[in-house]
């Protein structure tokens, strides 16, 4: 993708297709939805038959992903109201595309989804969707039903399944996860109880990494399996970025 088309192909969500000499996610067609300037990298988010996004993507070099077609000149307009649940005043207001981003993610870290249809004092029809949680929980109006947000009747592992797979583990990380499945993981070293997380947890916590690129970063920073996870917890990007060191 050129320098000079991100911007564009971002803010519209642009279909995109990661080439071929890029490894595990080689072909794979997505959307266009963030840019790391510090690794000249794009995120690009995975979508299922009907071209609604999964929640899942990965990022991936510039110079791997190319556009298909050229992006729609349009305009991301403001068009949902974002409620804390237990207030009346709106917290902010978002466009459609990120306010069914904002439930997606909420969906994939424990929330409950709501929702339903009704209209506004003036009769204008509103879907309403809460994500809520034990102890908070935010409420999206909508103007229109939404194509791309998770219902309260689809549970999460209904989703479409993952059309990538991850390659077979190579090299100190294949040795690591072997001494894992060998002695368990309570019983296992840091490196091989870490390689067992990577290979079983971490993409089901944080999306679609590459489990060897994150052992082989958080290794590489000294990190424990234990910080590991608390950071899969915590902080999704952290362990993306542990991709790249």
């Amino acid at each position: 993708m050129d320098a000079s088309q991100i911007e564009k192909a971002v803010t519209t969500r642009a279909r995109v297709r990661i080439s071929k000499n890029n490894g595990w996610a080689a072909g794979v067609e997505g959307i266009a939805m963030g840019y790391r300037a510090t690794y000249d990298n794009i995120k690009v988010g995975f979508v299922d038959a009907e071209g609604n996004y999964t929640g899942e993507y990965t990022m991936v070099p510039r110079s791997s992903v190319e556009l298909i077609g050229e992006p729609e000149d349009a305009e991301q307009e403001d068009t949902v109201t974002v409620y804390g649940i237990n207030s009346d005043t709106p917290v902010r207001h978002l466009s459609t595309i990120e306010a069914q981003d904002a439930a997606v993610m909420n969906f994939r870290h424990g929330a409950t989804i709501h929702e339903y249809d009704t209209t506004d004092r003036n009769g204008a029809p509103l879907h309403v969707v809460i994500a809520a949680t034990a102890d908070q929980g935010t409420v999206y109006e909508f103007p229109e039903t939404p194509a791309t947000v998770p219902t309260a009747s689809s549970p999460q592992a209904a989703a479409p399944e993952r059309q990538i797979t991850s390659p077979a583990p190579t090299g100190a990380y294949a040795a690591a996860l072997k001494v894992c499945r060998a002695k368990g993981y309570a019983h296992a070293p840091n490196d091989a109880r870490m390689a067992g997380l990577c290979e079983d947890v971490v993409q089901a916590l944080v999306g679609a990494v590459s489990p060897q690129l994150v052992w082989e970063g958080a290794t590489e920073k000294g990190l424990t399996a234990k910080q590991l996870l608390d950071l899969c917890h915590t902080d999704f990007m952290a362990v993306d970025d542990l991709q790249w060191i």
